[in-house]
């Protein structure tokens, strides 16, 4: 009987201990995108990108809490270019070609979307992420890591995705498919550096 009542206390008190989860809410006003595309030879750019909005799953318990799940969606119509002078008639033809067909074709696809599926603890504060990207109409598997400090008030997570643009259909100045001149090859990987905060 005392057994009994042992395994019965134990189980609820470890039960008590956790919370349901709970969704925390990305801030777009302290979050921050910011993409580089290369060339082979020489030339990068790089700017940013807005969020539109996002969310994290994350389950509390006595000592952590655990990310089990989210979604993030980016505005690619908020594409802006920041090497380039921003009045510039060169600023606004790079940026409008970004946004066009040959590209992200923003007037079809207006956002960009990842779906977390799984979060690995790494060690300290240091995880792996995977996902599902999705950019114009295809959906494509990515993991990365990320530095990702949690409280019980807000989240934070910072790291770099790098994919291959080609994978999403987006092959215009790849030597990939087509042949070019070394100076007007553009590099397949996009880089997106992100600092998010979800509260």
């Amino acid at each position: 009987l005392f057994l009994s009542l042992f395994i019965t206390a134990t189980t609820m008190t470890a039960q008590a201990s956790k919370s349901a989860p709970k969704q925390l809410t990305i801030d777009s006003s302290l979050s921050k995108f910011i993409w580089k595309g290369t060339k082979k030879i020489g030339e990068s750019h790089t700017g940013t990108v807005a969020l539109k909005q996002g969310r994290v799953m994350v389950e509390t318990d006595k000592q952590f809490l655990k990310i089990k799940g989210g979604e993030i969606e980016i505005d690619l119509t908020t594409i802006e270019n920041q090497d380039i002078p921003k009045d510039s008639e060169y600023n606004a033809k790079l940026v409008g070609h970004l946004k066009s067909e040959d590209f992200f074709d923003v007037k079809t696809y207006p956002t960009a979307k990842f779906v977390i599926q799984s979060v690995k603890h790494l060690s300290g504060n240091q995880y792996e992420v995977t996902g599902q990207l999705t950019i114009r109409k295809t959906t494509r598997p990515i993991t990365f890591p990320v530095t990702i400090d949690l409280t019980d008030s807000q989240t934070k997570a910072v790291g770099q995705i790098k994919f291959d643009r080609t994978q999403f259909e987006i092959k215009y100045g790849s030597a990939n498919f087509f042949k070019l001149a070394a100076d007007k090859i553009i590099n397949n990987d996009v880089v997106l550096d992100f600092n998010i905060v979800a509260k």
